[in-house]
């Protein structure tokens, strides 16, 4: 009787585990190291389409130090919005890793908005990489149209 017990408690453990490794989702989030105009930066790194779809949408915040790198194969336009996003950002688009337009301290839109309502950025410039950064980081740091963008390490 006491092995069938714990043959059951063991069954009922494991599949416990396989219930909740199937509804919590599994990161495999990549970070780069990386500077701007000498500037230290850990960058949470999104190549996938869903990843750039999801951005920062639905945080609520990003720290000192840290940005989104959205990484592309090939150069193009690359239009952004502050769909779902809580709080406010800097954005730099860069061609061949210089920087060649910023929009700063883009304010996040008031819940609810619908799409057609909310602004578009980035028009006018081609891209092969986009840096997010916390509003006010480029005026903070001094950060020009020209800078270069040294990836130093990859996870």
């Amino acid at each position: 009787m006491l092995n069938s017990a714990k043959t059951l408690l063991t069954v009922t453990a494991f599949l416990v585990c396989l219930i909740l490794l199937a509804v919590q989702p599994i990161s495999a989030t990549t970070w780069w190291k990386i500077k701007v105009n000498e500037i230290p930066i850990d960058a949470e790194v999104v190549i996938t389409n869903e990843e750039q779809r999801m951005g920062l949408g639905d945080r609520f915040s990003l720290p000192e130090g840290q940005g989104m790198l959205f990484v592309y194969e090939r150069p193009g336009s690359r239009i952004f919005w502050m769909k779902r996003m809580n709080f406010s950002i800097d954005i730099i688009w860069f061609l061949g890793n210089k920087a060649v337009k910023f929009e700063e301290n883009i304010p996040f839109p008031e819940h609810g908005t619908p799409d057609d309502y909310l602004e578009r950025y980035g028009h006018g410039v081609d891209s092969d990489m986009v840096l997010e950064l916390p509003a006010g980081y480029i005026k903070k740091h001094r950060l020009s149209l020209g800078d270069n963008l040294t990836i130093l390490k990859k996870d």
